[in-house]
């Protein structure tokens, strides 16, 4: 055979294969296009608070999820004759920790043991930002009628997702259904292969979530927030406010009640973990970094709206010099700081007259 025969059945081989290819990419995306419309799932985009809502009835360390898709008991209907407060927040809220040992969990239980009638309603979802929190209350968390809404404000992402949320723009593995799969899959196996995925099933307190080095880029990623000349954290905290405060006007308006948490990362209550995530990251070496500007001009702008918050910094500072209150290698708190956060919470909102004295009879 000559030559260029043998180039032209390359080619058409070369040609067919290419075909075959394009056309499993279709018959692929397509597919799984319409799968996702049937069971939306995680793994692929979606611009809604509810990509990264639970499936109701799923187990989480043997608790079920109730059939909205929260980590909590079925809510009640209003009119029970007991003080209602919606839970708004992030992964933070639905928490890493068993249901008995949630903050909200716990500050419920607080409350009733003093014998207090009050019920909260966590509804938290992972990887959401206070724009997500407002339209969560809008759809779903005025119906249920509070009495006060408590928004938990996590200083570790809050403000870097508000600020990509607002300048988003989707490349092409969101935007592909297949790629997305891909992506998924790839970096599944990854976390399988150093041995920290969990299935959540049985919890251990002790044990780390990421590698070390797969954490402390994580907090790398997303530690911008305190370089002094970030460009980004003033339209951030603008938005992020503004949410807030639109929250707060619409409480106001049903005489509903509206009070914020604001919940330290592990990077600004450990001077060490700090120093090793400043010095990992080129972009933070040499910059001058302010770990607590957030907290900071956060608390200035609500106090300057009359909206009652809570900076847990201080007191989980302090108690981490000897405390660890934080999963190993991991963004959430463990039990013990589960714990403390009721703890201090449950005096913020008695101190503030946030919580009525209705009690058991």
């Amino acid at each position: 055979m000559s030559l260029p025969s043998v180039l032209s059945a390359t080619a058409r081989r070369a040609g067919t294969a290419v075909l075959i290819a394009l056309i499993s990419l279709a018959v692929g995306e397509f597919a799984l296009r319409v799968v996702d419309r049937v069971s939306p799932s995680l793994v692929f985009h979606d611009d809604s608070y509810n990509r990264f809502r639970v499936k109701p009835g799923s187990n989480f360390y043997g608790f079920r999820v109730n059939s909205r898709g929260f980590l909590d008991t079925e809510f009640s209907d209003p009119g029970g004759g007991s003080f209602r407060i919606v839970a708004l927040g992030d992964s933070f809220a639905f928490g890493v920790v068993p249901y008995c040992d949630n903050y909200l969990t716990l500050l419920e239980e607080g409350f009733k043991r003093q014998g207090q009638r009050v019920d909260i309603f966590n509804m938290g979802i992972p990887r959401t930002a206070p724009g997500d929190y407002l339209g969560l209350l809008v759809n779903e968390g005025l119906a249920l009628e509070p009495d006060l809404v408590l928004v938990s404000f996590y200083m570790g992402n809050d403000l870097t997702e508000t600020y990509q949320a607002l300048h988003r723009s989707r490349p092409l593995s969101e935007r592909s259904h297949v790629i997305s799969l891909l992506r998924f899959a790839l970096r599944h196996r990854e976390v399988t292969q150093v041995g920290v995925f969990h299935h959540r099933r049985r919890y251990s307190d002790e044990a780390p979530t990421f590698s070390r080095p797969t954490y402390i880029k994580i907090l790398g990623g997303r530690a911008m927030i305190y370089m002094a000349d970030w460009q980004g954290f003033d339209e951030s905290v603008d938005e992020a406010v503004g949410a807030i405060e639109r929250m707060a006007t619409l409480c106001r308006r049903r005489g509903t009640g509206l009070a914020v948490i604001l919940i330290p990362e592990e990077t600004q209550v450990d001077p060490e973990l700090q120093a090793e995530v400043v010095a990992s990251s080129e972009l933070l070496r040499g910059r001058t970094m302010d770990f607590l500007r957030p907290n900071r001009i956060l608390g200035e702008r609500l106090d300057g709206l009359g909206i009652p918050f809570l900076d847990l910094y201080p007191v989980f500072a302090e108690a981490a010099a000897s405390t660890q209150l934080y999963k190993p290698l991991d963004t959430h708190w463990n039990i013990a700081g589960n714990r403390l956060a009721a703890e201090e919470i449950a005096g913020f909102l008695h101190a503030r007259g946030l919580v009525s004295g209705k009690e058991e009879h």
